[in-house]
This record gives C-alpha cells, sequence and structure tokens, in this order.
C-alpha cells in the first residue's frame, strides 16, 4: 500500500474524526468542497512534501524518511485548533506499527504555521511530521 493510504488511515482515526474533521483530502480541498464548512466542521488536508531515502553501501534505502504536511481548514479559528490538536495528539510520537500494509517506524511532529485567505472566511493551520517509513519494494505507489 502507499504511504498516502496509511496517512489517511491514519487521519480517518475515531481521535480525530470526533473532533469535526469529516472530510480528508489529498494535497488540497476540491473546489466543489472549499465553501462548505459547518461552524463545528473542518476538512484536513494530507500532501507529502518530500521523500529522503537513507541509503546504505549494500543497499537502498531501507529506510526513508517522508516530510507530511496536515493542514486543517475551517471557518472557525477554535475549530481548526481543536483538529490540528487532535491530529497531533494521535500521530506525534506514533508507531512502530503497520498501518493499512505501510510500515511506520515512528512519526515526529517538525513544525507548526497558520495560513489565512484574504477575505477572511477560511482559517488554516498545518503541521509538518516526519514519518520514516521502513521499504520493501516500492511503498510510494498506490
Amino acid at each position: 500500500m502507499s504511504v498516502a493510504t496509511a496517512i489517511k488511515t491514519l487521519l480517518a482515526s475515531a481521535n480525530i474524526s470526533s473532533v469535526g474533521t469529516r472530510r480528508i483530502f489529498p494535497d488540497v480541498v476540491p473546489i466543489n468542497e472549499r465553501d462548505k464548512y459547518d461552524y463545528d466542521q473542518c476538512a484536513l488536508v494530507y500532501q507529502i512534501i518530500s521523500i529522503t531515502p537513507n541509503d546504505t553501501l549494500a543497499q537502498g534505502s531501507p529506510v526513508d524518511d517522508v516530510r507530511v504536511q496536515i493542514s486543517a481548514y475551517s471557518s472557525n479559528n477554535l475549530v481548526a485548533e481543536t483538529a490540528i490538536d487532535a491530529v497531533r495528539a494521535f500521530i506525534d510520537r506514533y508507531g512502530p506499527a503497520t498501518v493499512a500494509g505501510v510500515d511506520i517506524m515512528s512519526i515526529s511532529f517538525l513544525d507548526y504555521r497558520s495560513q489565512f485567505d484574504e477575505k477572511g472566511e477560511r482559517v488554516g493551520l498545518s503541521h509538518d511530521y516526519k514519518f520514516r517509513i521502513k521499504r520493501y519494494g516500492n511503498p510510494y505507489t498506490a
């Protein structure tokens, strides 16, 4: 399975979905979904930013570091904060575990940033994480 599938599986867990994050998208919120925020809900978006191999002399990378950005978007700042905090509480220092067929050795929080839209209609909060993935073949294809 792919790392993206594992990320979506983690984000869909009850620990996170219980705080109003019922919509999860890869890369970007689709245009037809951008204005559908109930006051107490938000959308989560995940992006794979980079993949850094950890090569050895004898073989290709047995472990890859995958940088992932997870963002929460809402019309309500408190809802976005609650959702992104729930993500961090659940996945920071997660592992080792197998999720959707992907061997996750560990997940660690890297940084935080806030986003805004110029109209002031949506709040966006983002966290970056490092996923350490044990490789068997190519885990980045679906």
